[in-house]
């Protein structure tokens, strides 16, 4: 039997990361593990500079670029708050839950993590650095005739993880 003694837990904020928290907190509580609180703000794809400056020039690229940057700088206050709120936000999550799941839990938050980029690689890096031993995340059941069993971070991190995952559905 392998030892678990951190669980990284991904959060989306919705009422089904809450369920899926209660599962995390319970599955800490049993090892005496540190849970790893995450949550990713999926970015904008970057474009094909090379394609794209075929299509509108590379004078305009360029413009739209330095333009960019500046909006970025100008930007880089405000991100600073969203990860702020972000941050109270998870904090304010873990307290809340935790406290409807067991008050007398003795169960701690190792870290709480925000990312931003892309939602699979943030989680599979996350669980990496933090050295956690498995992955807890909210799993939207949806039904196999109208849409696909999994979405594609699910199928992300179940393709891409070297750790267990444990997928826990809605509650009912």
């Amino acid at each position: 039997m392998h030892d678990i003694k951190k669980i990284l837990f991904v959060t989306d904020l919705t009422s089904n990361a809450a369920h899926a928290y209660q599962y995390a907190l319970t599955m800490a509580e049993r090892f005496g593990a540190a849970i790893v609180v995450m949550h990713v703000m999926e970015g904008t794809a970057s474009l094909n500079e090379e394609a794209l400056g075929k299509w509108i020039g590379k004078r305009r690229l360029e413009a739209m670029k330095d333009k960019a940057k500046e909006e970025a700088r100008d930007a880089l206050i405000g991100k600073k708050r969203e990860h702020e709120i972000m941050q109270e936000a998870l904090e304010k999550f873990c307290t809340e839950v935790g406290q409807v799941c067991a008050d007398d839990s003795k169960v701690t938050s190792d870290a709480i993590v925000i990312t931003e980029g892309r939602v699979v690689d943030g989680i599979i890096d996350t669980c990496k650095k933090q050295d956690c031993d498995m992955i807890v995340m909210a799993h939207p059941v949806r039904r196999v005739i109208d849409e696909p069993l999994f979405g594609a971070t699910t199928r992300g991190v179940l393709r891409k993880s070297i750790k267990p995952v444990l997928l826990v559905p809605p509650e009912q």
